[in-house]
């Protein structure tokens, strides 16, 4: 069961293209970020998301580039067959009232 509509998931995919044509970095990770991690730190980071789509059964689904040899081998080996990519938010400051 998808709980999101194929035309949610397709603006999400178009937007967050743009995004990343504009200069988000969308990296994926061996393990999920602490919510208070660096969103500077790339230590973890595998590779970089290139795009995201939407597939023919109406998946959200994401094209990548592998930057570490021993997760492309495990994705070849299919020993990883899910990878999630992180968005980490920065929050602005907050305004000083006065």
């Amino acid at each position: 069961m998808r709980p999101y509509p194929r035309e949610r998931l397709q603006r999400y995919a178009e937007n967050t293209n743009k995004a990343i044509q504009s200069g988000l970095a969308v990296p994926f990770l061996d393990k999920h970020a602490d919510v208070d991690a660096d969103p500077n730190s790339a230590l973890a980071t595998k590779g970089w998301v290139q795009r995201f789509n939407v597939t023919d059964d109406g998946w959200l689904a994401f094209d990548m580039e592998v930057t570490d040899p021993a997760t492309g081998a495990a994705i070849e080996n299919k020993s990883i067959r899910f990878t999630s990519p992180e968005f980490l938010v920065i929050a602005p400051e907050p305004v000083a009232e006065g």
